[in-house]
């Protein structure tokens, strides 16, 4: 009698939902600041050094971080640097304006190579200018960086000085994963992410989307925790464009490093990559509508108790009805519940003489 019961049980669903839709998605983040560390030369037997930052004050915070400008700049990018040497009796504080290669996207996937970490950047020549209290003049910038490397090399000639330095940039990225629920209007997820440069540096926390439109999704701001429980605010993005099954815009952070005692590396590329397609229709699960699907109901025996497992959408109320006998029509409700979880338990006893059938309705 009972595997007749529990047979019973599993076939006697009814109703519809649009329940969540729940997917897995690559994520990635790519910082457009990029970091260099502190670099020497020697020139006519004397020896000089070069420091890059964005902090302006006088106790400044050598930071290395060469940063985007607004456009309408007179570069892609700056920073303030420091000049020291044999020659110079006290270091010389001016500004940078420098270009970045242009951008190339050779894997197709809506992100400029140069701020890919497996992507290669061959020998690009750029130009820029300098200027400080002393003097002023060209910069000539040659650029390379090997596939998979997160570390390239800068060759800055200043010709005001006659200089030539070879800096090492590096490139700030992360990357992981997105466990996400997708519904009618938003998406609920989860990250989890890995810092390219220093794989024990980690992100993880929430993100919210609202869906504008199938080809559109909203970020909204929010904060994720690194790897020491510390919390780093983000700005969120009102604009992912759909580019195939990539999504991708700019995000800001309110302090993108948060080991330094200023704020910076705000500005990052974020990309989504989502391959899943429920429906078959082009539109990635992401930021597609759910496919609709029938609630469903599964039952186990437990200590003289039926537990029923209920899957459907999560905040829709759910009615579990009991019948006594096949033939009659008059189901009565046994319980409902609104669900917070996809599934959720419901515990009922076992009817007294062993028969009963059982559906799950959406009103």
């Amino acid at each position: 009698m009972k595997k007749q019961l529990l047979h019973l049980v599993l076939l006697a669903l009814f109703g519809s939902a649009s329940a969540a839709t729940p997917g897995k998605a690559q994520f990635s983040l790519h910082c457009v600041s990029l970091r260099f560390q502190p670099g020497t030369t020697t020139s006519l037997g004397l020896k000089y050094n070069l420091e890059l930052t964005t902090d302006s004050s006088a106790a400044s915070t050598v930071n290395g971080e060469l940063v985007p400008l607004p456009v309408g700049a007179p570069s892609s990018h700056g920073c303030y640097y420091r000049l020291g040497g044999d020659s110079i009796f006290e270091p010389v504080s001016g500004s940078f304006f420098l270009n970045l290669p242009e951008a190339r996207d050779d894997n197709t996937n809506a992100i400029a190579d140069f701020f890919e970490v497996s992507q290669a950047v061959s020998a690009a020549t750029t130009t820029g200018t300098f200027e400080d209290f002393e003097r002023s003049g060209k910069i000539t910038t040659t650029w390379s960086r090997e596939a998979n490397s997160k570390s390239g090399t800068c060759r800055l000639n200043m010709d005001g000085y006659g200089l030539t330095f070879n800096l090492t940039y590096e490139i700030l990225e992360f990357v992981g994963t997105l466990n996400y629920s997708t519904y009618a209007t938003n998406v609920v997820g989860f990250v989890t992410l890995t810092n390219t440069l220093a794989p024990s540096k980690r992100l993880s926390g929430r993100v919210d989307f609202a869906k504008v439109t199938p080809d559109r999704l909203s970020l909204g701001a929010g904060a994720w925790t690194d790897e020491t429980g510390r919390s780093t605010v983000f700005l969120g993005s009102e604009e992912l464009d759909r580019n195939r099954t990539n999504y991708v815009n700019s995000l800001g952070f309110k302090d993108g490093d948060l080991t330094t005692s200023v704020e910076d590396y705000a500005f990052w590329l974020l990309r989504i990559s989502d391959s899943n397609d429920a429906n078959g229709n082009g539109i990635p699960d992401l930021s597609d509508v759910p496919v609709p699907r029938s609630p469903s109901l599964g039952v186990s025996l437990s200590n003289r108790q039926l537990l029923f497992s209920v899957r459907g959408e999560v905040g829709k109320r759910h009615e579990i009805e009991r019948l006594s006998a096949l033939g009659k029509t008059n189901w009565v409700i046994a319980t409902s519940l609104t669900l917070t979880n996809d599934p959720q338990t419901a515990t009922l006893p076992v009817p007294t003489n062993g028969i009963g059938f059982w559906r799950v309705k959406v009103p």
